[in-house]
């Protein structure tokens, strides 16, 4: 276990140094799938309809429902 957690690290860094102020990935989606994650795990949490926000087009909201979100890692973020 010890020797795969080294390997990780080795093979990560300088990333695996700042885990907690960096986003993984050299895309301009980066940020888009870690706010997929996020917004999933908070209309969960909150008991609303995933598939709606009011955080975008504020007052009104916006419909997610041909918005790309991979639910697999969205819900593994939610967990």
């Amino acid at each position: 276990m010890a020797l795969y957690a080294a390997t990780a690290v080795l093979l990560t860094w300088p990333l695996a140094a700042k885990l907690s102020t960096h986003l993984l990935g050299e895309s301009d989606d980066t940020p888009l799938h870690y706010w997929n994650g996020w917004w999933v795990q908070q209309a969960l949490r909150q008991g609303r309809w995933p598939w709606r926000t009011p955080y975008l087009y504020y007052p009104t909201g916006v419909s997610l429902l041909t918005h790309n979100i991979a639910w697999v890692n969205a819900l593994l973020f939610a967990a």
